[in-house]
């Protein structure tokens, strides 16, 4: 995974976004390895902490390459989009610690939702387009605006639910 970060920090970007899908499969496999193996540890949750630093760093890394060209706005893009990952994830995390359920599959909306809700696995899929079609610049604007998207939806999602739990104990 910091192999990509050094990849799109010095121009490779083609051969990055192409590593990125081989670090998603490993890094599903390990987590699915350790629960089929019954080997799940508490440690074993900071690997989500981690995931989420090295996706940063390939965001990071991509802006700041394309900034050499493009001037200050991937850097401003990236950032953009590091700010609200990191809002809607907490968002998402601070809903599952409130009620207990994961906001993926509270409501029927956020059900259909998570389908096409913003990860690692979409944003991919955005360096990946814009780098084959030699516009690499339009990969961070689309994982801003579904980065925004994503965040609007869960934000708005748990308060709604969050608000509708607090009125229903007071009756």
């Amino acid at each position: 995974a910091w192999f990509i970060t050094y990849l799109f920090f010095s121009g490779h970007l083609g051969l990055g976004a192409l590593l990125t899908f081989v670090v998603g499969v490993m890094d599903g496999l390990d987590g699915k390895l350790a629960r089929i193996r019954w080997c799940s540890t508490k440690l074993g949750l900071m690997e989500h902490p981690f995931d989420m630093l090295y996706e940063f760093s390939w965001l990071v890394a991509f802006g700041l390459f394309l900034s050499q060209s493009e001037g200050l706005l991937p850097l401003g893009l990236a950032a953009g989009s590091i700010m609200l990952i990191a809002f809607y994830r907490f968002c998402y995390d601070q809903f599952s610690r409130a009620t207990g359920i994961s906001l993926d599959i509270y409501g029927r909306f956020e059900r259909s939702f998570r389908r096409v809700a913003g990860r690692r696995n979409i944003y991919n899929v955005y360096i990946l387009i814009g780098v084959l079609l030699g516009v690499p610049l339009y990969s961070l604007i689309g994982i801003l605006l579904h980065s925004s998207l994503t965040a609007i939806v869960y934000a708005c999602g748990a308060v709604v639910h969050l608000h509708a739990i607090d009125k229903a104990k007071k009756v």
